[in-house]
């Protein structure tokens, strides 16, 4: 039986650090760091070539930090590395996460025909006061043009990051973003529950007062409404 493996390639760049985000990231860095950083991944590409020679690939995700703040010919750029050294399945899905505020048509298509079949999009919420909270640069209503980038590109497979436990956020809040979007037809969801991380300008906020601690029944809450609304929608939940 063929040996099956799946590529993942951090992207560590943001326009600017989200108020919960603990992940490796780096904000305002210009372009020659980028291009640093991009031939570091191609060498890394050739090293672990001959350890997979034997696999399969069938899958390949962009992940950060914000894929789509990279010049529009870097991923397939490092998609045409890949392929060079890896064998993909006919069938390998492609994705790359993106913020709705750089995902321009331009970079969609230049995505699309360099193979990437499946974008993954971080909404949050659909509350543009929330996003503030939360720091997102984007709005409620980039984050819907988004989808509809996507699509016009013919990137069909699309999953959107929803978070709850919002500090402020309403239980009638979080309904109106699982249907406003899952309105739009997109085939996967990620919800995820906000999470204070230690360091991060939220955890600040948070003890001094300014903002309130998520509430777990709240939480709890929120994640029954997400097993009920996802099956009406002909999704099914799972977990990792």
């Amino acid at each position: 039986m063929q040996k099956t493996a799946a590529i993942y390639i951090h992207v560590p760049f943001c326009q600017s650090k989200c108020h919960y985000c603990s992940f490796v990231s780096l904000s305002g860095v210009e372009q020659p760091r980028m291009e640093k950083y991009l031939f570091q991944v191609k060498g890394e590409l050739e090293r672990y070539a001959e350890l997979f020679a034997d696999y399969q690939i069938v899958s390949i995700y962009f992940g950060g930090g914000t894929p789509s703040l990279l010049p529009s010919r870097a991923i397939p750029t490092l998609l045409t590395e890949v392929r060079k050294r890896f064998l993909l399945t006919e069938d390998c899905e492609i994705t790359s996460e993106a913020n709705p505020d750089s995902f321009t048509l331009a970079l969609a298509e230049n995505w699309a025909q360099a193979g990437v079949n499946r974008v993954s999009l971080g909404c949050q919420a659909m509350q543009d006061s929330l996003l503030r909270i939360l720091g997102r640069r984007h709005t409620a209503e980039q984050a819907i043009q988004a989808i509809d980038t996507a699509r016009h590109a013919g990137i069909h497979r699309i999953n959107l990051d929803l978070i709850y436990g919002i500090p402020t956020q309403t239980i009638l809040q979080w309904k109106e973003s699982l249907h406003g979007l899952l309105d739009h037809g997109v085939e996967h969801l990620s919800a995820y529950a906000l999470s204070i991380e230690q360091g991060t300008p939220m955890e600040a906020l948070v003890q001094e007062g300014k903002l309130p601690h998520p509430d777990e029944d709240f939480v709890a809450d929120c994640y029954e409404m997400i097993q009920s609304t996802v099956a009406s929608y002909g999704l099914q939940a799972y977990e990792i």
